[in-house]
């Protein structure tokens, strides 16, 4: 059985590479592409969907997501009954806010790194699409990862216990 990590967008994508890197990780560029990709192209693999808790989803595939198995204040973890290998992790909030939040709580500054001095200025950043091929943002999120966060380290734990569960 084939072990992925679907992840929303560049920046989760780029997050789950820093802690899970024997697993294969691919961005699916949005959650009803991420919902979409593991019903067609992941029915039989053991898949997560790596996702924001910050837009309309749309997807049908979604209804199938209504166990909640664990929650906390950032992350909330579901399970699809028909796909018993299929997971989603939320991230609460969205995963701009979510790395700034990480970062603030070990003291790794994303000015350091050119990328804004504050929330906002960060947001703007992370969501111009040539800036997720910035190396300063990569940078950063290995500093983040480096320093480990309470936050990263839930969202690994949470991910490996997933990737390795039996049913």
């Amino acid at each position: 059985m084939k072990l992925v990590i679907l992840a929303e967008d560049f920046l989760l994508e780029k997050i789950a590479q820093k802690l899970i890197w024997d697993v294969s990780i691919d961005r699916a560029n949005s959650i009803n592409k991420v919902f979409g990709t593991m019903l067609e192209k992941h029915k039989n693999n053991r898949v997560i969907g790596l996702i924001d808790d910050d837009k309309k989803v749309e997807a049908p595939y979604k209804l199938l997501f209504t166990h909640v198995v664990a929650e906390e204040p950032h992350l909330i973890i579901r399970r699809s009954e028909p796909y018993p290998f299929h997971s989603v992790i939320i991230v609460k909030p969205p995963a701009d806010k979510w790395l700034w939040q990480a970062s603030e709580s070990v003291g790794v500054q994303a000015a350091v790194f050119g990328l804004g001095t504050n929330l906002q200025e960060f947001i703007g950043f992370t969501k111009g699409e040539r800036n997720s091929r910035n190396p300063k943002l990569a940078e950063f999120i290995g500093a983040v990862s480096r320093a480990k966060p309470l936050l990263f380290t839930n969202l690994e734990e949470w991910m490996r216990n997933e990737l390795t569960r039996t049913a």
